[in-house]
């Protein structure tokens, strides 16, 4: 679990987001882990332009939004992928 806690907000938030992404891009061939590697380092330079202390509150809980909702799949996917490799 430390090691999710090192990777800070945009290492989490851009894994959510890929896993988002990979939800509901599941179906498709072409979402390889070459294209989800592409991704997690978009994502990881799109979040690294969020500055930590944003001063307009609506986009502070927009951040905090997503935030929890990409951290909450990320969790959801990685447990669902351990539990699949053990049982």
């Amino acid at each position: 679990m430390e090691a999710l806690t090192d990777l800070g907000f945009v290492g989490l938030l851009s894994f959510g987001s890929v896993s988002v992404l990979g939800f509901f891009l599941e179906k498709e061939k072409r979402f390889d882990s070459r294209a989800k590697a592409i991704a997690l380092v978009v994502f990881a330079f799109i979040y690294g332009f969020v500055p930590a202390e944003f001063g307009n509150a609506l986009a502070e809980r927009i951040k905090d939004a997503i935030f929890v909702g990409a951290s909450i799949t990320a969790l959801y996917t990685g447990a669902k992928n351990i539990a699949g490799k053990i049982g």
